[in-house]
């Protein structure tokens, strides 16, 4: 090889010690180029370097733009001895005077290192997974081949300068940076110039932020300070490195500087080494006409630095857009390990401190979280009033928030994060002891803070009961979708009865019951109808045709028997999280919430003008470890007027009246009937009609009379009772009038006789339904002798 390389007349060689792996890529090169001395070099401790000359296939006029691509293209590869072939080798030019500064698709490395080769968009150790060492070396051929070419950037657009080993993070949105730039050139007529930047620091909050390690410094401009007022952002800053020293929560603030060349003329050469030392830094600077030492000499007489690194992002005019973005300034930052620094930089040594490339992070975006989360753009769900911020509310909110679909959201809850609250909840240590209301909005409006006017989060940190019952409907009215994820029967019943909600207001409830085995999720239909009672019921009804409801009814029942006192109003149908002794896991929670979150979203976005209600019901069956979704769209509650006793609401599954009146009618001028299942709420005054049998084979047909027949009645209705766990029973009677008659008949009038010598002992009420062509027509008569 030539003197020139960096490999032949540098490195020893280092033919020992080889591991098998890297002995076989070896004969494999050595192989691919039989008329070359292939050595092994020792690059460092645990990096070899393998040289060779690539061919190259140049234009037939010479390379495009008289970039100096040679014919004969001297190069090596590094590969790790403790990695490879996991670690994919690292491909350079072993030229000193390759021509990296006109090129792109380099990795920038530090001053006088040879130009290291970009070959995979992605990650290129995952490409080496599926490939052999001499298809590497082809890749490397066809790199030289487009530089040659000029067809290295597939894009339009001028190629940002590719950082592969940082120091951390820097957080800021461009536009504010690129509006602050484009101002002051508007002001200063094109001229450079610096300012400073007030950041937060994001970690390391037990010490100084001292760098050190590639992930160790982490910052997030917080604003960009003024000449006027630079004074009061310091002061400030000062207050808040006092208040968290002395034990409070508060952020930690550092000053960074910003500097920009004159507006022209624009940079085409490309960074293709990035500076180690300040020295480096200031020189890179001078070249583009950036007048950094200036503002650091100002940033140090201002006592700006508080910590001991010193952020910097120098600006770059470029001619063309950079790939990706839609400005032609270009961003590189920096920060400079100053740990003891006095009013003003050395003039007469050399600034040795270390300098260090940062990573730039844009803040997540609503439009980004969306494309992040392939969500339809622009879209939005709507505004959320979310009634709990427990596990199942706090992971149901931030999978909606995450989305970027929700732009508005009211987070209500009176209860603090507790320590068992971590296990299951959305929610991390970082926010112990704040109410979860609160501290819901907080994390909301950290995820997004860059869009502060974009999203509007609340938080109301009173029971969620007060704002139901105890106020005027102003924050109801206010939002579209309300979600109640309390767990609470007594939120439930509020709702149901709550004559505030706004009937533009869709409802949802979701809980977990049976011991974290079912999800359910209720969601009102138009105009709160069906409601969450009817739904409710409809699930209980449900338990009929579907065992695993079932299953956990039948469960419930036993609790239930357990109390003698207790009332279904009183069995808690949904799982609270707030307990520290109740017994369910983190991903059985995930589970459930996630699905809530995707069935929500998809049902909300596809019926704007929902015409029906939704029950989700999940299943996890924990022994087979199978999870299952099922949706069923509930068609809106028939309300029927009590033709006998005002104080009682009849509600009917609307296809249990379309099935009864076609049985009706197929009966022709018999008269017809049966047997109705439900729930009869005393307390309320409501029937929920949930399902009918025909008559009995033993009835009595007749074109006046129907006579209920009693062959298998008894052990159907125990079946159904079995199979709900009494929570849907037998109810009363049916029968039709095929003369359209809605009034009840003498022989009516003694059946109901007949039948409350039975309920008014229990006591319970006695309900029967006329069905005629024109509809139901239910009578209800109270235990007691009530009419």
């Amino acid at each position: 090889m030539a003197d020139f390389s960096f490999t032949s007349s540098r490195l020893p060689e280092k033919e020992a010690d080889l591991s098998k792996d890297i002995q076989l890529a070896l004969a494999e090169i050595r192989s691919y180029f039989p008329d070359q001395k292939i050595p092994v070099l020792q690059y460092e401790e645990n990096l070899v370097a393998i040289p060779f000359e690539l061919i190259i296939n140049l234009p037939s006029r010479g390379p495009v733009n008289g970039v100096d691509i040679q014919r004969t293209e001297p190069s090596f590869l590094l590969l790790d001895k403790r990695y490879y072939p996991y670690k994919a080798p690292t491909a350079w030019s072993n030229r000193t005077d390759f021509p990296k500064d006109r090129l792109p698709h380099l990795n920038p490395k530090r001053p006088g290192s040879p130009a290291n080769f970009c070959l995979h968009r992605g990650s290129i150790d995952t490409w080496f997974s599926e490939h052999d060492i001499i298809d590497y070396i082809e890749r490397v051929r066809d790199w030289l081949t487009d530089a040659a070419s000029n067809r290295l950037i597939k894009e339009d657009g001028f190629e940002f300068t590719r950082i592969d080993q940082a120091t951390g993070i820097c957080i800021f949105e461009r536009t504010q940076i690129f509006n602050k730039i484009a101002n002051e050139w508007k002001l200063k007529g094109g001229k450079s110039g610096f300012c400073y930047l007030r950041y937060v620091l994001l970690n390391n909050p037990e010490k100084d932020p001292l760098v050190g390690n590639r992930t160790d410094y982490a910052i997030r401009l917080e604003k960009i300070s003024t000449t006027g007022s630079i004074i009061a952002d310091l002061k400030e800053a000062q207050i808040k490195i006092v208040n968290f020293q002395e034990g409070f929560n508060a952020d930690r603030y550092c000053f960074g500087i910003l500097a920009w060349p004159s507006k022209d003329p624009f940079q085409s050469k490309y960074c293709a080494e990035l500076p180690d030392t300040l020295t480096d830094l200031i020189t890179l600077s001078e070249d583009l006409g950036i007048p950094l030492k200036e503002a650091i000499n100002t940033f140090l007489s201002k006592n700006l630095q508080l910590f001991g690194g010193i952020p910097v992002t120098i600006v770059i005019p470029r001619p063309q857009k950079i790939i990706y973005t839609d400005s032609h300034l270009e961003l590189l930052n920096f920060v400079i390990s100053f740990k003891t620094c006095g009013n003003k930089l050395r003039e007469t040594s050399k600034l040795d401190e270390r300098v260090m490339c940062m990573s730039h992070r844009s803040p997540l975006t609503l439009a980004r979280a969306r494309e992040i989360s392939s969500t339809p753009p622009d879209y939005d769900i709507g505004k959320i009033l979310l009634l709990g911020c427990g596990a199942i509310g706090s992971k149901f909110a931030l999978h909606l928030i995450k989305s970027g679909q929700c732009k508005k959201i009211t987070f209500v809850d009176n209860d603090e994060l507790s320590p068992h609250n971590l296990i299951r909840h959305g929610l991390l240590h970082e926010q112990l002891g704040l109410n979860k209301a609160q501290a819901l909005k907080q994390v909301t409006e950290g995820i997004f803070y860059g869009e502060h006017d974009s999203i509007n989060a609340m938080a109301i940190q009173e029971n969620a009961l007060d704002l139901i019952v105890g106020r005027d409907n102003r924050i109801l009215c206010n939002h579209t979708l309300l979600i109640d994820a309390t767990a609470s029967p007594i939120i439930r019943n509020a709702l149901v009865s709550c004559k505030n909600l706004p009937s533009a207001l869709s409802v949802c409830r979701c809980e977990i019951a049976d011991n974290g085995n079912l999800g359910l999720m209720s969601i009102e239909g138009p105009k709160r109808n069906p409601r969450l009672d009817d739904i409710l019921y409809y699930l209980f009804d449900s338990a009929i045709d579907h065992p695993e409801i079932s299953d956990w009814l039948k469960t419930t029942e036993k609790q239930r028997n357990s109390n003698s006192d207790a009332t279904l109003e009183e069995i808690n149908i949904g799982i609270s999280c707030n307990s520290d002794t109740m017994r369910l896991a983190d991903d059985t929670v995930s589970l459930h919430s996630s699905s809530f979150s995707l069935s929500y979203r998809k049902i909300i976005k596809e019926n704007k003008q929902m015409k029906s209600g939704y029950l989700q019901i999940s299943y996890i069956n924990r022994e087979s470890g199978n999870h299952s979704d099922r949706i069923f769209e509930i068609s809106p509650i028939v309300r029927i007027p009590c033709e006998n006793n005002p104080k009682w609401e009849i509600r009917v599954k609307e296809e249990v009246k379309r099935s009864m009146m076609q049985y009706a009618r197929d009966s022709g001028r018999n008269e017809i009937g049966g047997l109705l299942f439900g729930h009869i709420e005393e307390k309320n005054k409501i029937v929920y009609v949930t399902r009918f049998l025909p008559a009995p084979p033993d009835s009595i047909c007749e074109p006046h009379r129907f006579v209920r027949g009693v062959k298998g009645v008894r052990e159907k209705i125990s079946e159904i009772a079995n199979l709900t766990g009494g929570l849907i029973n037998y109810i009363g009677d049916w029968h039709s009038h095929p003369n359209g008659v809605k009034k009840m008949s003498g022989i009516d009038r003694q059946e109901i006789k007949n039948i409350k010598t039975v309920f008014d002992p229990v006591p319970l009420s006695t309900f029967m339904m006329i069905v005629t062509k024109e509809g139901l027509h239910p009578y209800m008569f109270d235990s007691y002798g009530g009419k």
